[in-house]
């Protein structure tokens, strides 16, 4: 009777998604027509630690080009991050912290209906964790940078509005190794232009 189910499930499933990838795959040769994208990214992230959150609000860019399905890009994001303090004998604290990255994206695209391509990535790539405090008890402000290797998987939804225009989302888990090692959930909304 399992082998039955089983089997009735299979040709179920490759009477339902079959024609969607080959209708998908028809698609494809026209997405491929334009393979240059540039888009613009806005998101919110967070700190997955109990650490301070240096993601917070996000904004980028993005851009790449398609080898049939395989993507090749490149991105730049800004993330506001946050500020908070901190009190002991010497008086209160102030500090914030922010985040910036550069990173090459290598994806691979699987195109569903006519429309719609899901793509799994990998972000590779450096990390700029921005600090800064006042310290009341000195009387001046101290910042810094930190240069960090990022490391960042994810995938993203995209929907062809038409063969010039396309809108989606982002999803990536960034892992930042340096002075400090930090993951983060950061989810994005995106946007732009195929050539």
């Amino acid at each position: 009777m399992s082998k039955f189910v089983l089997l009735a499930a299979v040709v179920i499933c490759s009477v339902l998604v079959v024609p969607s990838f080959v209708r998908a795959e028809e698609e494809m040769t026209t997405a491929v027509a334009k393979p240059i994208s540039v888009g613009l990214l806005i998101g919110f992230g967070t700190d997955l630690g109990d650490e301070f959150n240096p993601w917070g609000l996000g904004f980028g860019i993005q851009g790449g080009y398609n080898l049939e399905r395989l993507y090749l890009g490149a991105r730049f994001a800004y993330h506001i991050g946050s500020s908070f303090e901190s009190g002991d004998v010497g008086g209160t604290v102030e500090a914030s912290v922010s985040l910036w990255e550069f990173s090459a994206e290598l994806g691979y695209d699987f195109p569903f209906e006519e429309k719609l391509t899901f793509r799994p990535s990998l972000l590779v790539g450096i990390a700029t964790v921005v600090t800064s405090s006042d310290a009341p008890l000195f009387g001046e402000s101290v910042s810094g940078s930190d240069v960090n290797l990022l490391l960042s998987p994810g995938a993203s939804l995209l929907y062809d509005i038409n063969p010039d225009i396309f809108i989606g989302g982002d999803v990536r888990l960034p892992f930042v190794a340096g002075g400090g090692t930090m993951f983060g959930f950061v989810i994005y909304a995106n946007g732009g232009l195929h050539f």
